[in-house]
């Protein structure tokens, strides 16, 4: 990643680099930084919106479309791995039904017979489910191929190659095989930080309390609004309304310090309503 930094033929793309750089360093740290990471991602969507600037509509609307198919092939696999998890644990509970001491050899002599018949049955489905993980890694390869072939020399980027890839998209798309850090657009870049903000928040160690904590569950908020989480946005402009009103009471008599609070929480108000009708409307059609 770092070779393909060029300042000065490719500022935008190498800014981008160096941020996601500067995330796989800060998580190679035992005790990261949620707050650092939630920022590191921010910048990387910023830049990401100056380059798609006057893109194609229809362009954004494909890339929208391929991050949701990335979705549901994530929860593809889990599923099929928890179906793995699923059976080794049927599995010992089988075999410890088989071995219980409390069962007395009458018994033992009417069910041991079904051990032998569950043992092909078992691992034939074992089997089955290492074939379906061929199958994914394949599939996985394929789907790869799909986004390049889809987003091709369209994808971020001034429409022209990037390196020995038909664009910065496609680099990226390489690039996120190994390390799912990487993101190749705005709204996976939002919804990085925004997972990353919001772990910062919960944990309390980033974030001191205050107008540092209500700056933070405003922005965690509109970041949700901005991608489409409109229940979670509201729930987070709600804390933003509460918590900005409980500092504003206990600062009553300093309004210097009760500023910033006071202008977060009219926005709050403010996008809290442009979220609640975004929701309705999700919800109605």
């Amino acid at each position: 990643m770092g070779e393909a930094i060029d300042i000065t033929q490719r500022p935008n793309a190498s800014a981008i680099l160096k941020l996601l750089l500067a995330v796989y360093d800060e998580k190679l740290s035992e005790r990261y930084s949620n707050l650092d990471l939630g920022r590191f991602y921010l910048r990387v969507a910023w830049v990401f919106r100056g380059m798609e600037k006057g893109e194609n509509p229809g362009l954004s609307f494909l890339k929208g479309l391929m991050l949701e198919i990335e979705r549901q092939f994530i929860s593809l696999k889990d599923a099929l791995a928890k179906g793995k998890d699923e059976l080794d644990t049927f599995t010992r509970h089988l075999s410890s039904h088989f071995e219980s001491d409390r069962l007395s050899a009458e018994i033992k002599s009417r069910i041991l017979p079904f051990r032998e018949k569950f043992t092909p049955e078992i691992d034939a489905l074992r089997n089955s489910m290492a074939d379906n993980d061929s199958r994914i890694a394949a599939f996985g390869a394929l789907m790869d191929e799909y986004q390049s072939a889809a987003l091709g020399t369209e994808g971020v980027g001034d429409g022209v190659t990037f390196g020995q890839y038909r664009s910065f998209t496609e680099f990226l798309l390489y690039l996120k095989r190994g390390w799912d850090g990487i993101v190749t657009n705005e709204r996976e870049a939002i919804e990085k930080a925004t997972h990353y903000y919001k772990e910062a928040f919960a944990g309390g160690r980033d974030i001191s309390p205050g107008n540092q904590q209500i700056q933070a569950s405003y922005l965690i908020a509109e970041l949700s609004r901005r991608i489409g989480a409109y229940d979670e946005a509201r729930q987070y402009f709600n804390s933003t309304i509460k918590h900005g009103q409980k500092y504003i009471y206990e600062n009553r008599k300093d309004p210097s310090r009760t500023a910033l609070a006071r202008k977060i929480m009219e926005l709050a108000i403010e996008q809290g309503r442009a979220n609640m009708k975004a929701l309705k409307a999700t919800q109605e059609s």
